[in-house]
């Protein structure tokens, strides 16, 4: 989570320096946006600062309950890209001539992730689950209707003969 929210922090910040449109068009609404997005990066780094120093306390507990002791400051990042998000959803419905930030690059997760890798464990039994259910069901869903009324007409036809 550091090194996506850095990473975005820095996309954002590269995009508006190389915004050049939009500062000769409207030099004052660009200067109040950039504004706002510099603001809000500078939260940033004591975030990063706060969260690398939970990090090395709950080294020394079992991974299994790390996440416990990075909850508040996994909480405040993701708060802070939630407001980033916020920013450059505003830019990205006018973006004043200017190529938007690219997060083709976006960091991935390097730390394991049990409930992730049960869930891949378990997704081919799951969707073995869900075909064998929906063979199931099709046998007297997707019949058409006529079909039943002729089968009843030939069962009672049977009977009476």
């Amino acid at each position: 989570m550091l090194r996506v929210a850095t990473y975005e922090n820095e996309q954002m910040q590269a995009a508006i320096a190389a915004c050049s449109a939009w500062l000769a068009s409207d030099p004052r609404s660009f200067a109040d946006y950039s504004g706002r997005v510099h603001d809000h990066s500078m939260k940033l780094p004591p975030l990063v600062a706060s969260a690398q120093q939970a990090i090395a306390q709950a080294g020394g507990y079992p991974p299994t309950t790390r996440g416990y002791f990075m909850g508040l400051e996994y909480a405040k990042l993701v708060a802070w890209r939630s407001a980033l998000t916020v920013l450059y959803r505003e830019w990205l419905a006018n973006p004043h001539g200017c190529t938007l930030p690219a997060f083709d690059r976006t960091p991935q997760p390097t730390a394991p992730d049990p409930g992730l890798d049960v869930l891949r464990a378990t997704q081919p039994v799951a969707d073995a689950m869900k075909a064998a259910k929906q063979a199931a069901t099709w046998s007297f869903t997707n019949v058409p209707p006529i079909a039943v009324l002729l089968l009843a007409y030939l069962l009672v036809r049977e009977l009476k003969a």
